[in-house]
């Protein structure tokens, strides 16, 4: 992490002089007029029904750390093995994110999106060959089916992140770029934060340990029926990057955004606290 110290040096920042920081107000008036900025940018339809969207498509939970342990436990992955797999990983996510913005940029979101969840969804149940050991039978060994498996996988995740990521980008008006684009990702964030609390009661209600796996499968069609859901929600985004230019407002969609951020942020507090609290116990 010091590596990035030489290139924060680098950073140049214009220092505001006294009679220019007179002219901005106190600090209380510049926070009353940004959070109005702010609340304004917020109410347009092109922006808050994209994040309830992004907020949407971050619930959804995965096998996570279920399918990690059972690479570990069952299939008798090591630590460099799982490091392989780390770096396939993040190898064809750079993969899928060259091919969006290659192929596919131009293409109509709502098609676009439709499809890729579609494929996606059927992408998740590959897995279930290592669950049933299926791979075996037909002379791949485990790692070499994982590792090509994941890949296959991560583009794919890459092909639904990197239009997400633009139109974080996109949506934040001019004037209100930095505050509005930290709410975004803190939606985004949010939406993470349920998932992998919705993935743990799934893994817990399915019965899955560290070592019983049985009902493993069922969760990782579970997890890839439930991508399908974001289906309905692709209306809320736009047909394409040329179209967040709406100007149609909504205090109450505004509102629910806000709504969402602050339940996902008790959430977290409430998780993280309970799990002190029986680490404690």
């Amino acid at each position: 992490k010091l590596l990035v110290v030489p290139f924060a040096l680098i950073l140049v920042e214009t220092p505001i002089s006294p009679q220019e920081r007179l002219a901005q107000g106190s600090a209380n008036d510049r926070v009353k007029a940004r959070w109005g900025e702010m609340w304004g940018a917020l109410q347009g339809n092109r922006v808050w029904q994209p994040t309830l969207a992004i907020f949407f498509f971050s619930c959804l939970p995965g096998p996570g750390t279920a399918m990690t342990n059972f690479f570990i436990n069952d299939l008798g992955f090591s630590e460099e093995e799982l490091s392989y797999i780390a770096v396939v990983a993040a190898i064809s996510g750079a993969v899928g994110m060259t091919c969006y913005y290659k192929f596919f940029k131009e293409l109509n979101w709502h098609g676009y999106f439709a499809i890729v969840v579609v494929i996606s969804s059927a992408l998740s149940l590959t897995p279930l060959i290592l669950v049933f050991h299926l791979n075996r039978s037909w002379g791949i060994p485990d790692l070499a089916f994982a590792l090509g498996d994941d890949a296959i996988i991560d583009v794919t995740n890459a092909l639904l992140a990197m239009p997400i990521l633009i139109l974080i980008a996109t949506i934040c008006p001019h004037g209100v770029e930095s505050s509005l684009y930290a709410l975004v990702t803190s939606v985004q964030m949010a939406g993470g934060t349920v998932a992998g609390s919705l993935s743990a009661l799934l893994i817990s209600a399915f019965g899955i340990e560290l070592h019983n796996y049985d009902r493993l499968w069922q969760l990782i069609l579970l997890c890839a029926l439930l991508r399908l859901t974001f289906l309905p929600i692709i209306p809320m985004l736009p047909t394409k990057l040329t179209q967040v230019q709406s100007t149609s407002k909504s205090e109450y969609g505004a509102g629910l955004v806000l709504a969402l951020l602050v339940l996902g942020v008790f959430w977290a507090l409430g998780q993280s606290s309970y799990k002190l609290a029986t680490v404690s116990d």
